[in-house]
């Protein structure tokens, strides 16, 4: 079974990284507006305004069903990031709240994304098991300069977890303000990312595996050089020797964005 990545919503004081400051400068790289993300998940609601999609694609055979809102918080938490000069969406559905998506769905929606433009796509979804087709779509990402940025699974250390699982794709592990690492994110990923109390801009915050993925989309659009792959962020990372408490590298950008 496919399982999305935990997400809890609350509304609580904002607050800064603390523990990472000592970091070197990731400056913002280009205009956010010049990249594409697409979000590979249940369906964004196409009434939300500032996070509505460009495009929308629906997996073959799937119910007509009202999204849950979780694609939406996760766009939510990546243009949360951006003033003006925000990236453009593309809503990829491969899932409902009553029909789970599957390897093989996924894999549709990477390469539906990948044929429509995406510079990144956000996977917060993920399985035991894995596909040939899973396999195939995320090649033909990375042969594309298309970076796939993926959440695990929530269970303890030892669980496969895919796709984040290969080798192309950057996985990412939930840290909160000071570093430590989420109890909801037990696994180590390539990266740890800002899972906890993530300002969404307007009062709310979230936490979650999930949002951990959607923080890492938005520094990498934010600060990369492009094109970028999972092993460019990796060294980057290292380079600049920010690590969580288990000793995994923080993927953040410093810079705050234009008000």
């Amino acid at each position: 079974m496919i399982r999305r990545g935990t997400i809890v919503a609350a509304v609580v004081l904002s607050s800064s990284l603390a523990g990472c400051s000592s970091d070197p400068m990731w400056a913002p790289a280009g205009e956010a507006s010049e990249r594409t993300i697409a979000i590979v998940d249940g369906g964004m609601t196409p009434s939300l305004g500032r996070t509505g999609a460009a495009q929308t694609w629906i997996a073959p055979n799937l119910p007509d069903e009202s999204p849950d809102g979780h694609a939406d918080l996760l766009a939510a938490a990546v243009l949360a990031e951006f003033g003006e000069g925000t990236p453009s969406l593309l809503d990829v559905r491969v899932a409902t709240p009553n029909h789970p998506a599957t390897p093989d769905s996924i894999a549709q929606g990477v390469e539906w994304a990948v044929g429509s433009g995406a510079d990144i796509v956000l996977i917060a979804l993920s399985s035991r098991f894995d596909s040939a087709a899973l396999r195939a779509a995320l090649r033909n990402a990375d042969r594309n300069d298309v970076l796939v940025v993926s959440s695990m699974q929530n269970e303890l250390i030892g669980a496969r977890s895919f796709p984040a699982d290969h080798e192309s794709v950057l996985s990412v592990s939930s840290v909160d303000h000071s570093g430590a690492r989420a109890s909801t994110s037990p696994r180590d990923g390539d990266v740890s990312a800002l899972g906890v109390d993530v300002d969404l801009g307007s009062g709310g915050e979230v936490s979650g595996t999930s949002i951990a993925a959607a923080s890492a989309v938005a520094a990498v659009i934010r600060c990369a050089g492009w094109p970028v792959s999972r092993d460019d962020l990796l060294r980057d990372a290292q380079r600049r020797g920010v690590k969580d408490d288990r000793g995994v590298p923080v993927l953040r950008c410093t810079e705050r964005k234009n008000q």
